[in-house]
């Protein structure tokens, strides 16, 4: 039975025009905002909130434990900060000897819960503290300004007790659901007219769309709270022969006997706005990036990677501010304001690809949530998508990749998303995007993805870390000028996985009696763990074990093991088209010219002759037109 319910949730919080601010500062309303949460949650406070010394906890709460073996229940300590004045985050100092809170109230856990953040040193403790097996089944763990939102979101009459002046983020009227409806709708080739209210809940439209000769209506309703039966008969007796056929939307939910009586009827359809957008909006591309990741092996084995921040210090010399969650870096700067733009730095395999594939299903499944509040990530695979300004990629992607129906203008949809903050562009691969390396090139596709850097906007870009040596790269390459209405771009720097993250790939992938032997083998082989935390060599090893089970301690004979081995696993699915000889010709030859040239970076349009001469065919520099083939070349 673990502690998951206080854990630092996955889902995305509805960040936050809560003002926490406006609390008192002393700290007790805060204190009894907690409290009411809690106990809202379904948690039995035990003791509450008390005027003077409390010894390290603020609120005792009792929590139950249900599985199949039975119920238990569990003290936890909860802990408040209220720093939302100060902006500051909760410190080591803030908190003092935490621990000793535990043992005094005969606890198991231990919840923070601040109106801020906290700090690296915090995070880390706490996860120290609870993975500790001398400290098993003691736990810590915090919720910071996002979780404690997300909290507050979900439990809508604390939030009024504590807030009860209302915000924008509260569910949309009906005519901003109608708004929302007949964009979409006119995105897809629609002509909508007849917007009219058809009583203070309900709101409709006529939308045609025309098909070579063949025209068709649909009348549309968008309802205001929950979708009723009442709402389905009012659509059913609205249709005849000559509109056969009604939409009725809401922004949330429906109830369960509405849908069961649109089940018996014909021409009658029910979506809430999510369901609306995926079924008839997003369905291709939704269904490329689920199919993408799950293809991708993501679903099991991923680990969220660590990294750091490239800032310039007053002297010139770069520094790295760490971070330990490269998603929560993300989730933070997504809620920034401002034109915030990141680019994700990393050499070949080192996880910038999944983490993008990784983000995309998370921020796509917080969309189809909340698709009234939540951005829609929009994955641009570069690779494939050469060579083009703007408007052009994004037409490109949107139609012909992904194969959406929009029939009118892409950019135009592109603006209004843009314009309602409501559009996360993951472009990967900014190094594939292009045929040249020289900096003019890259100067000029970096100019065109800038294009996509409108404010509302928020575009995290993917390159190899070569294209980008300085902090301040992106500052030249928009010609030295970044003033308020230019993106600034902040420079992220992966890092290589580190030995608890490897464990944790394998314990996923092999399962822990098999990846205990996997491991062990894997630290007595020389220089394989320092190899490992490098994830597409750790997906390698993990697919092709066979290496290890020989007792050779050769690092040479293990890695070419390794590369044969992979080239006849990539043959037989088909991703690759050569026999493996010239395969391993090919990085033979390579590593070589690495090696006397001084080079771990060959670009491959400047492949040595010796290959060019194995492949012919090829026009001028450009191997990618040989036999080789493009997709072996890069």
């Amino acid at each position: 039975m673990g502690h998951n319910q206080f854990d630092r949730m996955g889902q995305l919080p509805h960040t936050s025009s809560l003002d926490f601010a406006s609390l008192p500062k002393d700290g007790a309303r805060f204190e009894s905002l907690v409290a009411h949460l809690l106990e809202a949650m379904g948690y039995r406070i035990l003791e509450k909130p008390a005027v003077g010394p409390e010894g390290g906890r603020d609120i005792l709460v009792e929590r139950k434990l249900r599985d199949v073996m039975g119920e238990a229940r569990e003290r936890v300590v909860v802990q408040c900060k209220h720093h939302a004045r100060s902006g500051r985050a909760v410190g080591d100092n803030d908190l003092g000897a935490w621990q000793n809170a535990i043992t005094r109230y005969q606890a198991r856990g231990y919840l923070l819960v601040t109106d801020t953040y906290v700090t690296e040193n915090v995070s880390r403790a706490f996860r120290s503290y609870t993975e500790d097996p001398a400290n098993f089944p003691k736990w810590a763990t915090f919720w910071d300004v996002d979780e404690l939102s997300s909290h507050l979101w979900s439990h809508a009459g604390v939030r009024r007790t504590f807030f009860p002046t209302p915000f924008p983020h509260e569910p949309a009227g009906v005519r901003q659901l109608l708004d929302e409806v007949s964009s979409w709708a006119t995105a897809i080739g629609y002509s909508v007219t007849n917007v009219k209210d058809v009583d203070t809940r309900t709101a409709q439209i006529l939308a045609a769309v025309r098909h070579g000769g063949v025209s068709a209506t649909v009348l549309i309703h968008c309802v205001g709270g929950e979708l009723t039966p009442a709402d389905v008969l009012h659509m059913n007796g609205r249709l005849d022969h000559s509109l056969p056929v009604g939409w009725v939307i809401s922004e949330t939910r429906i109830s369960q006997s509405a849908r069961q009586l649109t089940a018996q009827l014909e021409g009658v359809s029910v979506f809430t706005l999510a369901e609306f957008l995926e079924t008839l909006i997003w369905a291709p591309y939704f269904r490329a990036l689920r199919d993408s990741f799950a293809m991708g092996g993501l679903s099991t084995g991923y680990v969220d990677p660590s990294g750091y921040r490239i800032v310039e210090n007053q002297d010139s010399r770069e520094n790295g501010e760490y971070f330990d969650s490269l998603e929560q870096y993300v989730n933070r700067w997504l809620r920034e304001g401002g034109n915030y733009q990141l680019l994700l730095l990393g050499d070949y395999g080192s996880g910038k690809s999944s983490f993008c594939k990784h983000y995309a299903i998370h921020q796509l499944n917080r969309f189809t949530d909340d698709p009234s509040r939540e951005r829609m990530p929009l994955l641009l695979p570069l690779r494939e998508l050469q060579d083009m300004t703007s408007t052009q990629l994004l037409t490109d992607a949107m139609v012909h990749l992904y194969r959406l129906p929009f029939v009118n203008d892409v950019e135009a949809v592109f603006n209004r998303l843009a314009a309602q903050r409501r559009l996360l562009i993951i472009a990967d691969g900014f190094d594939e995007s292009m045929r040249w390396s020289d900096r003019d090139s890259i100067g000029r596709a970096f100019q065109c993805l800038k294009g996509l850097c409108v404010p509302g906007n928020k575009v995290l870009i993917t390159s190899r870390t070569r294209f980008f040596q300085r902090a301040n790269e992106t500052y030249h390459l928009f010609g030295g000028r970044q003033d308020g209405s230019e993106a600034v771009f902040d420079q992220i720097q992966l890092a290589p996985f580190r030995p608890d993250q490897v464990e944790a790939v394998i314990s996923q992938r092999l399962g822990e009696e098999q990846g205990t032997r996997f491991l062990t083998r894997l630290r007595a082989s020389y220089d394989l763990m320092d190899l490992a935390s490098k994830p597409v060599l750790l997906d390698t090893m993990i697919a092709l074990r066979s290496p290890l089970t020989t007792e050779s301690d050769d690092p040479v004979s293990l890695y070419l093991q390794y590369t044969r081995d992979g080239l006849v696993m990539k043959m037989k699915s088909g991703a690759i088209f050569v026999n493996s000889a010239d395969k391993i010709f090919f990085l033979c030859e390579l590593a070589w010219e690495m090696v006397t040239t001084a080079n771990n970076a060959i670009h491959y349009l400047q492949v040595p002759p010796s290959i060019k001469a194995r492949f012919p065919g090829h026009a001028g520099d450009d191997i990618s037109q040989s036999e080789l083939g493009d997709g072996n070349a890069r």
